[in-house]
């Protein structure tokens, strides 16, 4: 038996990879799973809780300092 024998009947024997190739927007459209979906939006922040923040900063900052000290 030759190599180029060999080779094809090794060659004959192998499973080839079959990939299942999804096209655009498959499966998207009439899915059931997704009709509930909707887009969520950030909140906007009040300028009331932007400062409730920044001192809770401060204090955290503060508390840190002391322990390090």
């Amino acid at each position: 038996m030759t190599l180029d024998e060999w080779k094809s009947m090794e060659e004959g024997k192998r499973v080839k990879a079959e990939f299942n190739i999804r096209k655009p927007g498959e499966g998207c459209s009439g899915d059931p799973q997704w009709k509930k979906m909707f887009v969520l939006t950030k909140k906007e922040k009040s300028e009331a809780h932007e400062d409730d923040e920044d001192q809770q900063v401060s204090l955290l900052h503060s508390s840190l300092n002391a322990h390090r000290s």
